[in-house]
């Protein structure tokens, strides 16, 4: 593999890094493009100061709190973003870490989520808690480290980055995919953003979350200038070069680090999107992503994106077809005794048959356009200090 040091990522051309990044992007996975988003599941009154968040009972934000949101909340708002095409959904807390009694909850609402990608972003978890959370069929686990180590004690005293770095390996020891990256623009130096990218290489993250800081009112780094598009380019660049087996994944602070030049991300690197409204902040719609990268030679997975391939006869037929196996597995449902894993299983595969009923009827009986859908957009969050995307 070829040295890359710090002085390559900050002297290069910028069209050099790009087409580079971008040849990087397109041996790994070609013109797909990921999309996920997230549910807030539990908000505000954090214990942590991370300066950089909303959600801190240490600033002055006046955000939304409320508690951790019952099962049944969990998977209709699940099932709301699946309906939207969106597969990859991830559940993120507030605080340092979730209880016993919230692990609980959670699991007990990922087990009738099962048949989706589920991510989750609880915090510091111990070995335990990580496998119960796999076990009920939790495939992702989510935990950022936000910067290097070095500065970290620059952005928040009340935990250890240490600590977070734990976790993370810990979820990747159980077998759990993990979703690790950082916030950018809180003052690090770019030693401090290639020391990051070398820890996440090394301990082989699946998916590298960067998130740009979107600076709120009320928090100590409210006055922070924004990143330039120039600079976020390279940013995103330097991760796609150095962890060229991850997936590169862009979120918060996306529309307001790069305005109206969104498309430029694209030759970035990038093969992920995290689409949709964060915590305190809006995002751009998923609509208003998917024509976007379709308007630049890019196609993502999911109904979101592959309905426009089938024709009204074939989607149609589909539904039959689903419907059908639905009425079969029901007639077989009272034969089962309760309690079986037969049953449950049965049960978990019916819920996942109408949920794909659903997607496929949202496309028959739209008469939207994405241009006309647009102001749509799917809510999600992001939390501290276990972060999906800025606040």
């Amino acid at each position: 593999m070829k040295e890359y040091t710090v002085e390559v990522f900050t002297n290069m051309p910028l069209d050099e890094l790009l087409h580079e990044a971008s040849r990087m992007r397109n041996e790994q996975s070609g013109n797909e493009i990921e999309f996920c988003a997230i549910v807030n599941a539990k908000s505000g009154r954090c214990a942590m100061d991370c300066r950089f968040c909303a959600q801190s009972v240490h600033h002055g934000t006046n955000v939304e709190s409320y508690p951790l949101l019952d099962a049944d909340a969990l998977v209709s708002e699940t099932q709301k973003r699946w309906n939207r095409g969106i597969h990859r959904i991830g559940w993120v807390t507030s605080g340092c870490s979730a209880t016993d009694d919230e692990i609980t909850q959670i699991a007990d609402a990922a087990l009738r989520c099962r048949g989706g990608r589920l991510c989750v972003s609880l915090g510091q978890l111990d070995e335990n808690a990580l496998r119960r959370l796999k076990e009920a069929g939790v495939t992702r686990y989510h935990h950022n480290l936000e910067t290097s180590e070095a500065f970290d004690p620059s952005v928040c005293s009340t935990q250890k980055w240490s600590d977070r770095l734990a976790t993370v390996r810990r979820a990747k020891k159980i077998g759990l995919e993990v979703c690790s990256g950082g916030l950018f623009g809180l003052g690090e130096s770019w030693q401090d953003r290639y020391d990051l990218a070398m820890v996440l290489q090394e301990i082989g993250v699946d998916s590298v979350p960067i998130n740009f800081l979107n600076p709120i009112p009320g928090t100590p780094l409210a006055g922070r200038p924004r990143l330039s598009v120039e600079e976020g380019l390279r940013i995103l660049a330097m991760y796609r070069i150095l962890l060229t087996k991850a997936t590169i994944r862009i979120c918060g602070g996306r529309p307001t680090t790069f305005g109206d030049r969104q498309s430029e991300i694209l030759r970035s690197g990038v093969n992920a999107i995290m689409t949709g409204d964060y915590l305190t902040t809006g995002g751009i719609s998923p609509e208003n992503d998917l024509r976007m990268i379709q308007e630049n030679g890019f196609r993502t997975s999911g109904a979101l994106g592959a309905a426009n391939h089938f024709t009204q006869e074939e989607l149609k037929e589909a539904l039959r077809a689903i419907e059908s196996t639905i009425s079969k597995c029901e007639k077989v449902q009272p034969k089962l005794k309760s309690g079986t894993s037969q049953l449950t299983l049965l049960r978990r595969r019916i819920e996942a048959f109408r949920i794909a009923v659903a997607l496929i009827e949202r496309e028959l009986n739209s008469n939207t356009t994405p241009s006309e859908s647009a102001d749509h957009a799917v809510a999600g969050t992001k939390v501290c200090p276990s972060s999906h995307a800025e606040t």
